[in-house]
């Protein structure tokens, strides 16, 4: 796996990790409410049975998604100077190339040289296996 498919790969796990504790509130707002009804029915048990289980499972996905996006984290926090800060920008900040531009004050071509650099030293980084990467 390349540095940018590392990078954007972070970039899903934080999307599927918000979406999983999105998830898990809804679900235990519908697991309150069905608790609380005063004379729930066999059927309504199994639904909070498995409302249960179903946040349990998600809940554990969501915080191995969590886990590995704090290890690619700390990786892109590695990479000094404006190269690190335009990753930081755009893969966990999830800034648009003109943010990214306007924030370094610098333009296009230079960010772009920089972003490839800083890709480069992530991939050394990946490559030296200084950091255990999951795939």
């Amino acid at each position: 796996m390349d540095a940018k498919e590392y990078l954007e790969r972070y970039a899903e796990l934080k999307r599927v990790h918000k979406r999983n504790l999105a998830e898990c509130k809804a679900e235990a707002y519908l697991i309150k409410q069905l608790q609380e009804t005063p004379a729930p029915s066999t059927l309504d048990a199994h639904q909070v049975q498995a409302a249960i289980k179903h946040t349990k499972n998600t809940l554990e996905k969501s915080k191995a998604a969590d886990l590995e996006a704090k290890k690619v984290a700390a990786i892109v926090e590695s990479v000094p100077d404006i190269e690190g800060k335009i990753l930081r920008l755009r893969y966990i900040e999830c800034l648009t190339w003109e943010q990214i531009c306007e924030s370094v004050f610098a333009s296009w071509p230079c960010v772009r040289i920089h972003h490839q650099r800083g890709l480069e030293k992530i991939q050394s980084i990946i490559d030296s296996n200084e950091y255990q990467v999951e795939s």
